[in-house]
């Protein structure tokens, strides 16, 4: 979430002074620091996506090894119960569909 937040003020600040610049260099300066933050947003969004993947694939390999599991810090247990949680698939789907609204960044800033 500081990771956001941290790319968020990036992007603001870069905004704000590509809006408020009065020549083209500045202008082009605020446009670089919001595309900078941009990407470091994507970058901390694919980093979460791969740490949520390994995740993933840990609680199926459990699952199919039918061998415990950590699931809270110090506890152990079957992999099969997280598995089939509510809470679990909706992580899913949500982990999935992260990229979706960022999908159309990369066009926002293209030449025309």
């Amino acid at each position: 979430m500081s990771c956001d937040f941290i790319a968020l003020v990036l992007q603001g600040t870069g905004g704000a002074l590509a809006d408020t610049a009065s020549d083209i260099k500045g202008r082009d300066q605020g446009t670089h620091i919001m595309v900078g933050g941009l990407a470091f947003q994507v970058l901390t969004l694919l980093n979460f996506m791969a740490v949520a993947g390994e995740v993933c694939l840990r609680v199926q390999k459990a699952q199919l090894q039918n061998a415990s599991v950590k699931v809270r810090s110090g506890s152990e247990g079957s992999a099969a119960p997280l598995k089939r949680s509510k809470n679990f698939e909706l992580f899913l789907i949500g982990t999935s569909t992260l990229p979706l609204p960022h999908l159309h960044h990369p066009l926002s800033f293209t030449s025309t």
